[in-house]
């Protein structure tokens, strides 16, 4: 069994791409946990861990918060839980109720000292609309949050994978845990990113609207779900929009490969795509784009006639 981001990081061929942000969860699905004695991020399985990261955990591995009696208002929004000092907007919560799937949920706002707003992965409050709730089985889910190029992550450009451990303690009986997530360096040329088929920088084309394919050999587009067009890192400027609605603002992944429009002319076009896991996310991969348009060679038509 894998860990998955938007699909990907199941497998070394189908893996996470390094330089997205993500975030390793561990959750109690017994509401018990009354210890986290260690997490780890590892290259190798099995316990012992090596690199512990229990001191990055948020929240931090002493919030213990859990309870059996939680509750939601559908007026306000709030999800009441006992107390939420040490929470934050972002941290994970393990929650079970008989009106949505169990689950690790964010919490999306922390509104006061005992009430929270909660989102899912896409970012729905699971009860919006479901009318006033109680008896809502809650626990905090620790996680590791980072960007995969960087340590304690693993990356190279064939793949490699990582464990994800937790040790966690109820009244001195204790469980160990791990899976894994497969990540890899972006490939260089049009495998990584390819315009009209080819590299992402250097080729002459003879028409300004071009196709745009990322990651086009890995079948979860490496966990990339959002791509914004910004300015050329060396040249500074922008030439391309998004042929699938116009603009340069971020988009969903496959409207993004619905392809680019340059700028009007011929000439050296330049451009910069950013690519996301997560709308708006601080972690992006980053890749300069160029192509020279030139529209002066001879115009053809193709037809037939009946012989």
């Amino acid at each position: 069994m894998t860990i998955l981001v938007n699909g990907a990081g199941g497998a070394q061929a189908d893996p996470l791409l390094a330089g997205l942000g993500v975030q390793l969860i561990a959750a109690c699905t017994s509401f018990d946990a009354t210890e986290v004695l260690d997490a780890f991020i590892d290259a190798a399985a099995g316990f012992p861990g090596t690199t512990s990261v229990k001191a990055s955990l948020t929240p931090a591995a002493s919030v213990l918060t859990a309870g059996s009696t939680g509750s939601y208002n559908d007026t306000t929004k709030e999800w009441t839980i006992g107390d939420t000092a040490g929470l934050s907007a972002g941290d994970g919560l393990y929650l079970s109720h008989g009106s949505f799937n169990d689950g690790v949920f964010r919490i999306a706002s922390v509104v006061d000292g005992t009430n929270v707003t909660i989102e899912d992965a896409d970012g729905v409050n699971p009860l919006d609309g479901a009318g006033n709730q109680s008896n809502v089985f809650y626990m905090v889910a620790w996680s590791w949050v980072g960007p995969t190029n960087a340590a304690p992550i693993n990356h190279s450009g064939a793949g490699a994978e990582n464990f994800w451990k937790f040790d966690a303690d109820k009244s001195g009986i204790n469980t160990q845990s791990q899976d894994s997530i497969w990540v890899a360096d972006i490939p260089a040329g049009a495998d990584g990113i390819a315009i009209d088929g080819g590299a992402p920088t250097g080729q002459t084309v003879n028409d300004t609207t071009l196709a745009l394919a990322i990651l086009r050999n890995w079948a979860n587009d490496g966990g990339v779900t959002h791509v914004a067009l910004a300015n050329h890192s060396g040249q500074s400027v922008n030439n391309f929009t998004w042929t699938d609605g116009g603009g340069t603002g971020e988009v969903p992944v496959a409207t993004a490969q619905g392809g680019l429009t340059a700028s009007a002319g011929d000439g050296t076009k330049y451009g910069r795509l950013v690519l996301r896991a997560k709308a708006g996310s601080a972690y992006t991969v980053e890749a300069d784009i160029s192509v020279t348009v030139d529209t002066s060679g001879p115009v053809i038509t193709l037809s037939a006639l009946a012989a």
